[in-house]
């Protein structure tokens, strides 16, 4: 599903990547709401886990790979006083929700990722002149990838 843009600024910083999110107890069916001000999105992806095999007669470690752990992922967000969107998604990650989100990146390639949010917070605000919010949450499974 291609992302529609909204009227304020909604891609990362200089570039024509949107992201948006919808909660992940809502319907399949339910559209993506496109997150305005989005300036970074770092954190997408994972690794397996290394589980241990070497044998003390071994004078080599030996590993298999376990089980895959997404990574933390930051979202932050130029603030924009009264925008709804923004304050239900912060809301959400202040109350520990989980939430899909997509991103399209201008060459249309798209990815789907399930969040638990974990925490909300205004940067500290000698870093930059406008408010600018940290959104934070642990990612679950895989990312699912479709490749333009």
């Amino acid at each position: 599903m291609a992302l529609t843009p909204t009227a304020k600024k909604n891609a990362i910083t200089g570039k024509k990547t949107l992201v948006a999110y919808r909660l992940a107890d809502q319907t399949p069916e339910a559209d993506f709401v496109t997150i305005p001000g989005v300036q970074i999105f770092t954190g997408i992806g994972g690794s397996v886990e290394d589980i241990d095999q070497s044998c003390i007669a071994e004078d080599s470690k030996r590993y298999l790979a376990g089980a895959w752990d997404g990574n933390e992922i930051t979202i932050t967000i130029h603030h924009y006083t009264g925008d709804s969107t923004q304050q239900a998604l912060i809301a959400a990650a202040n109350d520990g929700s989980v939430v899909d989100i997509q991103i399209e990146y201008q060459d249309g390639t798209t990815g789907d990722i399930e969040v638990a949010l974990k925490s909300a917070s205004p940067q500290d605000p000698s870093l930059s002149d406008t408010l600018k919010w940290d959104i934070v949450g642990k990612i679950n499974g895989k990312p699912s990838w479709t490749f333009a």
